[in-house]
C-alpha cells in the first residue's frame, strides 16, 4: 500500500482575512467572488475590482473549514474569497500538478468530510489530512478518455447554434408539454443490474455526472431509451436535468422529455438550465410529478441573440478548459 502524505506537504495553505460579498459591486463582468456554499464551484456572484483587497489567482483549490466543511473546488479563474475558506497552492516540488490532477484532490479532501461532523471546524488540524502522493495518482485521472469526447460535443453544440433568434422584448413562457413529450421512465433498480464497465449509461435522480450513476449490461428484454432526450428528476434532487446524447436505462422517479420538433444540442441544453431555475418550486419534499407537464419555462424563439451570445462565451470557456488537459 502506497505512503500517504500530510495536505500541508503537497500544498501551500492560505487562510485568507475576513472578505464580505455584500461590501463589493456586482459586475457580471467582473472577478469571482467565492463563499462557502456548495453550488456553483462554491462561486456566489462576480464583482467589481476594489482596492485593499487581495486577487486570488486561478489554478487554488479552496476549502470551506466551516459550513460546507471540506466541500473542494478548483477555481480555473481568478476570484476574491471570504473568511473560513482555506485556499490551497501546490507546493513547488508538484507545480506541475494538471487540473484534471488537482480535482482528484478536490474528491480525495471531501473525502474527509465525514471526520468533521457535528458542527467541527477543519481548522487546527487541516494541513494532518492525509491524501495520495502526487506520484500514486491513478492513470485513469491523468490520461481520460472522456476529455477529448467532451471537448468535440461542446465544439458540436457551438456549431450547432447557427440559429439567430429575434430580438424580442418579451419573453413568452410555454408549457413544457407543448415543447416536449413528458414520459416516465424504464423505472429500473440500479443494484439489480449487472454492472458492466462497456456497457449501457444507468441514469437516475443523482445531480452529479449528468445523472448517470454507472454501467450496466444490456438488457435483452427490455428497450433502450434513445437520445437526444432531457432526464428530469421527479424525486431526490428534484429539477435536476440533464441532456442524454448516448442510450440509456432509467431508474424510478424519472421523466425523459422527447423534443416534439428536432433540436439542436445548444437548445437542448439551454432548456435544461429553464427547467432547473424551476427547481425552488418543488423544496420541502415535493416531487415533480403530477405538475410536471404545466410548468412554464421560456420559448427559446422569444429569446435574445444577445442571451444566447453568453452560452456561447460560456462555452468557449469550457473548451479552452478542457483543452489545457490534453
Amino acid at each position: 500500500m502506497s505512503e500517504k502524505l500530510k495536505l500541508s506537504e503537497i500544498f501551500e495553505i492560505i487562510k485568507p482575512k475576513t472578505t464580505i460579498y455584500n461590501e463589493f459591486k456586482e459586475n457580471i463582468n467582473g472577478i469571482n467572488f467565492i463563499s462557502s456554499g456548495e453550488k456553483n464551484n462554491g462561486i456566489v456572484g462576480k464583482v467589481e475590482k476594489r482596492e485593499g483587497y487581495k486577487i486570488y489567482n486561478s489554478g487554488a483549490i479552496t476549502v470551506p473549514l466551516k459550513g460546507t466543511v471540506l466541500h473542494a473546488f478548483l477555481q480555473t479563474e481568478d476570484f476574491y474569497i471570504a473568511h473560513q475558506i482555506a485556499i490551497l497552492y501546490p507546493k513547488e516540488k508538484y507545480s506541475n500538478l494538471t487540473n484534471l490532477e488537482k480535482i482528484y484532490y478536490c474528491y480525495c479532501i471531501r473525502e474527509n468530510k465525514f471526520r468533521f461532523n457535528y458542527n467541527r471546524q477543519a481548522d487546527r488540524t487541516f494541513g494532518d489530512l492525509l491524501l495520495p502522493d502526487p506520484q500514486d495518482i491513478p492513470n485513469w485521472v491523468k490520461q481520460p478518455s472522456f476529455i477529448s469526447n467532451k471537448k468535440d460535443l461542446l465544439k458540436n453544440i457551438k456549431n450547432s447554434n447557427s440559429k439567430i433568434y429575434p430580438n424580442e422584448t418579451k419573453i413568452i413562457n410555454v408549457r413544457l408539454d407543448s415543447l416536449f413529450d413528458v414520459v416516465y421512465g424504464t423505472n429500473l433498480e440500479f443494484n439489480k443490474l449487472e454492472e458492466s464497465k462497456d456497457g449501457i449509461n444507468f441514469v437516475s435522480r443523482t445531480n452529479n455526472n449528468n445523472g448517470i450513476s454507472g454501467k450496466v449490461k444490456k438488457l435483452s428484454n427490455i428497450e433502450t431509451i434513445k437520445p437526444p432526450v432531457l432526464t428530469i428528476a421527479a424525486g431526490g434532487s428534484v429539477g435536476e436535468t440533464f441532456l442524454q446524447d448516448e442510450e440509456f436505462y432509467s431508474g424510478r422517479d424519472l421523466y425523459i422529455l422527447y423534443p416534439k420538433i428536432k433540436m439542436t444540442n445548444f437548445e437542448l441544453l439551454t432548456y435544461c438550465y429553464f427547467i432547473k431555475m424551476n427547481s425552488y418550486r418543488f423544496n420541502y419534499n415535493r416531487q415533480a410529478n403530477k405538475t410536471l407537464p404545466s410548468l412554464k419555462i421560456p420559448n427559446l424563439s422569444s429569446i435574445s441573440s444577445k442571451t444566447l451570445e453568453i452560452f456561447n462565451i460560456e462555452l468557449d470557456k469550457s473548451i479552452m478548459n478542457l483543452s489545457k488537459e490534453i
